[in-house]
């Protein structure tokens, strides 16, 4: 089967409405199809789509807005037309709101391509705009676990204005499709939402977020591969404009809701599932206090850390801790021993031919171990043939002398748990409130990534030149040894540093630097060079990223690990 889816500060400070962000975190557990309207190409029944192309899945018809530029996304006179002579419109598989996805043919290079349409009165404002700005913004992301996106422009055609995007076809079997057939296996359900979660740790570290994942956009292509469909694309129509921060939160909670689902065939979110369109799953079952049923009570023998993993980010309230990150994310699978042993782990090290890995394959230790048995026989096996060949050539008159025995290493321990925190508190020394946001600091670590700790607004990365920087400070409660600090920043690009001291300090030079990023990742792990333990921790910022409405620090949640 294949489916694709193809100055000084500025004024008072800025404050975020914490219910709004949960909410729209929440929006990504929506359940899986409810958007779901496909039209099927001529003589092509709709139950066969999965198997030969394009599945979309546009708003619900109650969220729609009227867009009084735009035209209707199934006008039939477009079928056959040539796009700027290379691109022909073949067959129209679905729409998303004013969006049509079309299969189409690349003229120049002969190939099957997705191209999604806007068709419009030449305005460009609002819609058109928005999809061209995602279209070139995921091109930002070139990665061999992401469809690729090859062109976005406009151009007139018919008598009409047309915004289009063209992006790779991808052949293969969507996750839903799966699903449809129950739960997969836990070794093939974690190979595949790991393959995922590391497209997504990248793309964030490029300030690139999907913002809307669901099964339906992960394809498994017939080499083995899986691929990610729609990024940032359908997002960028989504009433209400999420900003990055907010979209990489979504796209933490939808992992954890793709791990649910892959183990359990219920998808997370809320409503019923009831009434849905054709490729719906059925809804997680509630327990009495009306939160999402774990994984192990809907299904046994789902493996106890994918449970917890993902209960950390479903349930809140949940004793396992959340991840903090995309890649704290990808860290806990490549931790568990079901992903380390199973057949299909080996399988995400694979690459479909003709691409090239931008980033080296990071090894489960249980791999790391039968590949460091394979390279250690292969070197005993030489250094006997070349004492034979010696002996027999050379008369070597038995073993060398001082000959130098393998240096045998061991990997390091790996991290505990999060160390918990005494207290957090807002550190603005040189303000003249020394305040920044204090009633906020709780939201920095409530293990909720949806809300977050923020500071006022500058007018300036500089903090509009009024101090040199602002932060947290950190109690552990007593000195404690710290070997990896993990954050989530709500946007990329700013500076900061990790700071530490045995006594609190009055100022930032009163803890020393043990650690630094910048720029910094809105998903970053930092490693401090000092390993003896400490009690206070600074997390300080020296250059503010750009937010909406100018520049500000923002966490979303810390780990400190040891």
């Amino acid at each position: 089967m294949s489916e694709e889816r193809p100055a000084g500060r500025a004024g008072a400070a800025t404050q975020r409405d914490g219910a709004a962000v949960r909410s729209a975190a929440a929006e990504a557990l929506e359940p899986e199809g409810v958007r779901t309207q496909a039209l099927s190409p001529a003589g092509l029944p709709s139950s066969e789509l999965s198997s030969t192309g394009l599945l979309t899945e546009p708003l619900a018809e109650g969220s729609r807005r009227q867009r009084g530029s735009l035209r209707s996304p199934a006008d039939p006179d477009l079928h056959g037309q040539v796009l700027d002579g290379r691109y022909r419109l073949e067959s129209l598989l679905g729409s998303d709101g004013p969006v049509a996805l079309w299969r189409g043919t690349d003229l120049v290079l002969a190939r099957a391509v997705a191209v999604r349409i806007l068709v419009h009165d030449g305005a460009l404002d609002d819609e058109p705009m928005r999809l061209l700005a995602a279209a070139r913004h995921a091109g930002r992301l070139v990665h061999p676990g992401g469809a690729s996106t090859y062109e976005a422009t406009t151009t007139p055609t018919g008598g009409t204005m047309i915004t289009y995007v063209v992006t790779e076809w991808v052949k293969g079997r969507s996750l839903s499709a799966m699903l449809h057939e129950g739960p997969l296996p836990p070794s093939r359900a974690v190979w595949i939402v790991h393959a995922v979660a590391h497209v997504l740790a990248m793309a964030h570290q490029r300030g690139v977020a999907h913002g809307d994942l669901r099964p339906s956009d992960v394809i498994v292509t017939p080499h083995g591969q899986v691929k990610l469909l729609d990024l940032e694309v359908r997002a960028a129509l989504t009433p209400g404009q999420p900003s990055f921060a907010e979209r990489s939160r979504r796209d933490l909670y939808a992992v954890a809701a793709l791990l649910y689902a892959a183990l359990t065939a219920r998808w997370p979110g809320s409503g019923s599932g009831s009434g849905s369109r054709e490729r719906t799953l059925a809804a997680a079952p509630l327990d009495d206090a009306g939160r999402v049923c774990t994984a192990r009570q809907v299904r046994a023998g789902v493996p106890r850390d994918l449970d917890a993993l993902a209960a950390g980010l479903l349930q809140p309230g949940s004793s396992a801790a959340p991840p903090v990150s995309m890649q704290a994310f990808v860290d806990r699978l490549e931790r568990s021993p079901v992903l380390a042993r199973s057949d299909a782990g080996a399988q995400a090290e694979r690459i479909e031919p003709g691409t090239v890995p931008l980033v080296p394959v990071r090894l489960t230790p249980a791999r790391r171990r039968r590949r460091g048995y394979l390279a250690g026989g292969v070197a005993a096996v030489l250094l006997v043939a070349a004492l034979l060949l010696g002996a027999t050539v050379g008369h070597l008159p038995g073993a060398p002398q001082g000959f130098p025995s393998a240096a045998v290493t061991s990997s390091p321990a790996p991290l505990g748990p999060p160390l918990p925190l005494t207290s957090v508190h807002d550190f603005d020394p040189e303000g003249a409130d020394r305040s920044e946001q204090p009633g906020r600091v709780p939201l920095a670590h409530d293990g909720n990534p949806g809300t977050a700790w923020f500071s006022d607004t500058y007018a300036s990365a500089a903090f509009g030149q009024l101090k040199s920087g602002v932060g947290l400070v950190v109690d552990l409660g007593s000195p404690r040894r710290v070997r990896q600090v993990e954050l989530m920043l709500g946007a990329p690009g700013g500076a900061l540093q990790l700071r530490t001291a045995d006594t609190y300090g009055a100022a930032a030079a009163d803890f020393s630097v043990v650690a630094a990023a910048d720029p910094a990742p809105s998903d970053l792990r930092l490693t401090p060079s000092d390993t003896r333990p400490h009690r206070y921790w600074l997390i300080w910022f020296t250059r503010l990223p750009a937010t909406a409405g100018g520049f500000r620090a923002d966490v979303a949640e810390m780990a400190f690990l040891p």
